[in-house]
């Protein structure tokens, strides 16, 4: 039952229902959906739940070097965690 979408509200007001909603806005797979959700959220609790909007480059740089040095995720694993902020922050 992974493989299901939750359903979204038809005006999503929370920030993550309303990323959700853009992502299945752009008929992406539900896979990309569930992989971008988990690295965006992700980086907004690496930065004690700051908005993305109040955040730039420099938090990005961060959480990507915490991403290689504390948590020692691959360089793949990396390139997309940075392709979903990049995702975040370009498209949405």
């Amino acid at each position: 039952m992974n493989d299901i979408p939750p359903p979204i509200p038809n005006r999503p007001t929370r920030f993550m229902d309303r990323f959700r909603a853009f992502i299945r806005s752009r008929y992406l797979s539900y896979r990309t959906e569930k992989t971008y959700c988990f690295w965006v959220r992700d980086f907004i609790r690496f930065h004690q739940m700051r908005h993305p909007e109040d955040m730039g480059a420099a938090e990005v740089d961060a959480w990507l070097g915490h991403l290689a040095t504390r948590r020692s995720v691959s360089l793949n694993t990396q390139k997309t965690a940075l392709n979903a902020v990049v995702f975040l922050y370009k498209q949405f």
